[in-house]
Parts: structure tokens; C-alpha cells; sequence
């Protein structure tokens, strides 16, 4: 399972056609939600992309 932390994240994987398993509540701080979704090698390739694109908003 792979651990979403970031809403922005969670968008761009939805946008890639990726779904989320389920919602939880963040362990470490239970103000935030997580986006739980199923671990595979074309999800760690998307969110590498994700990572490596140029940053838009600091």
C-alpha cells in the first residue's frame, strides 16, 4: 500500500487514472486525511514524475 500524505498528489495520480483504495485519517496529525493506493511499479513510476516535474508554487 502506498501512503498518500498531499492532496495535490492525490490529484495528480487521479488525473494519471490511478484510484484510491480508501481515506483515512493521517496517524500524525488527525486534522488531515491520507489517500490510500494500491502499490504497483506504474504508481511509483507516476509519482516519480510527480517528484521530479518542476516545482510551481514555494
Amino acid at each position: 500500500m502506498y501512503v498518500c500524505k498531499t492532496m495535490r498528489l492525490c490529484s495528480f495520480l487521479l488525473s494519471k487514472g490511478f484510484n484510491y483504495v480508501r481515506v483515512d485519517t493521517d496517524f500524525n496529525n488527525t486534522k488531515f486525511n491520507v489517500w490510500i493506493f494500491e502499490s504497483t511499479p506504474e504508481l511509483w513510476v507516476a509519482v516519480t514524475e510527480y517528484s521530479n516535474r518542476p516545482k510551481m508554487y514555494k
